[in-house]
């Protein structure tokens, strides 16, 4: 019997050690432990990247308002007759066009053109230079930069929204990896207290097996205390492989040198729940879910559609004006001496006006760009009741949960002073194995009953990470 009790100790103490920290490995506490999950995570590492991919793509679509270059090169041959010259002639051309839109819906245009040709069967040369300023200005689609102000808005709630749901995914992730820290904080505490609960139904053992050897126990009493002592290894050995579970599910997610040691006080601190709240600049300045966030920028992205795509539809109406000159010399320097004059300039003004047909087909395009707008604001008009019930439903389940903590510890209190006031009683023939041990085993319930819920209430503040309210995105 002795021999059993030994090697059942020697079990108990290696499951103890291996919850406790090695000698020079720091206990991590929760803000140090998620710096290094944000700076460790491949997942969290790659939400970062596609953040700045998202900020580098929206700020590229300005690219349509760059200005652009074109040359065109060539070279012809012609022997077709006209009614003014049957002449055949070969030659090249070069023609270079710059263009730069605004957002005010004006086009800036300035384009050059040189060909030099010689007539084969006079052995004729002839060089053609001309050059041209232009300006254009939209006046009904577009009018007056009108879809570069709806592009923006829709790129700026396209934005938003694709944040928001990166933000999203970064806090999800944030409080899985909260919540895996205070199952093993839970854990590693619940380890030293079964261990504890073992050590004193050790002593329970010892007192009733001394009894019985005086004949003041029976039977019954040592199989039950025995029954006590088997059950408590048994439950210490399932806490301990449930924190190598948890150790095996952190390194899964990332590489963890070792094994996580939480601060044993951190159980213990209370967190305003506005300060586990996310933050956006764009974000209103109560805390409102993420997801709901997120739905009213999509809404915004439909809406700026709907205007875009109904603009798209008008007719075209655009005044142009175009001032060059051109110079035509059998020579090149003569034809740019002549391009360069006044005597041969020419201007141009003029209206291009253009409709889509097919009224039916635009109506249908206009509505669909309607409904798909209004169906995106009624889902944001739900999530935002959502939002508010869910973070007064978080506010009322924490101030439900602090009530039942405070509850637990008192019970535990009362539950452990009848139990040490039983052994007194069981040491002075006064009371049974079984009243002692009934007791024993109320106490020890009530000591995890509080670590459980003190883990259930810092693992319900976790929730808030899903809430975004105002301030600078963390990196």
């Amino acid at each position: 019997m002795i021999l059993i009790i030994f090697l059942r100790g020697v079990l108990a103490a290696f499951l103890v050690i291996i919850a406790m920290p090695l000698p020079g490995v720091m206990a991590m506490t929760l803000d140090s432990f998620l710096e290094q999950v944000l700076s460790g995570s491949e997942d969290l590492r790659a939400i970062r990247q596609d953040i700045q991919v998202l900020d580098l793509e929206i700020s590229a679509r300005d690219l349509e308002l760059a200005p652009t270059m074109s040359v065109g090169l060539q070279k012809f041959w012609d022997n077709r007759p006209s009614s003014s010259s049957n002449r055949k002639l070969s030659g090249q051309s070069t023609e270079i066009l710059l263009s730069k839109p605004t957002a005010t819906g004006t086009r800036l245009d300035a384009s050059s053109y040189l060909e030099t040709a010689d007539y084969l069967s006079t052995d004729d040369a002839q060089s053609l230079l001309n050059w041209q300023l232009g300006v254009s200005q939209s006046l009904w689609q577009d009018a007056f930069g009108r879809q570069t102000a709806l592009r923006r808005e829709r790129d700026w709630n396209e934005q938003q929204s694709r944040l928001l749901a990166l933000l999203l995914q970064r806090q999800e992730a944030l409080a899985v990896f909260e919540e895996l820290y205070w199952d093993i904080a839970a854990t590693r505490q619940e380890l030293v207290i079964r261990e504890e609960n073992l050590e004193r139904s050790r002593r329970i053992l010892s007192w009733i097996e001394e009894r019985f050897n005086r004949s003041a126990a029976e039977r019954v009493d040592i199989l039950q205390a025995q029954a006590l002592v088997s059950g408590r290894e048994l439950q210490l050995q399932l806490a301990a492989d449930t924190l190598k579970a948890s150790q095996a599910r952190l390194k899964e997610q990332i590489s963890f040198p070792g094994d996580l040691v939480p601060e044993d006080m951190d159980l213990e601190n209370e967190r305003p729940l506005v300060s586990l709240a996310a933050r956006a600049d764009f974000a209103p300045e109560y805390p409102v879910l993420i997801r709901s966030l997120q739905s009213r920028s999509e809404a915004g992205l439909l809406k700026a559609k709907a205007r875009l795509a109904s603009d798209q539809l008008k007719p075209r109406l655009e005044l142009g004006y175009s001032y060059g000159q051109q110079g035509f010399h059998p020579s090149l320097s003569g034809a740019r001496d002549q391009a360069f004059s006044r005597h041969n300039d020419y201007h141009q003004i003029g209206i291009v006006f253009s409709v889509p047909l097919g009224r039916s087909l635009i109506r249908k395009a206009r509505e669909s760009a309607d409904i798909a707008a209004s169906s995106g604001e009624i889902r944001a008009q739900k999530l935002e009741r959502q939002s508010s019930i869910q973070w007064s439903e978080l506010e009322r389940t924490l101030s439900e949960q602090k009530q039942r903590l405070g509850i637990a510890r008192e019970l535990s209190r009362l539950q452990h002073d009848k139990s040490r006031e039983e052994r007194l009683r069981f040491e002075k023939g006064r009371s049974t194995a079984f009243q002692a041990i009934t007791f024993e085993q109320d106490a020890a319930e009530s000591q995890l009953l509080v670590l459980e819920q003190l883990r259930q209430l810092r693992q319900t503040e976790a929730r808030a990470r899903l809430f975004v309210m105002r301030g600078s995105v963390a990196p």
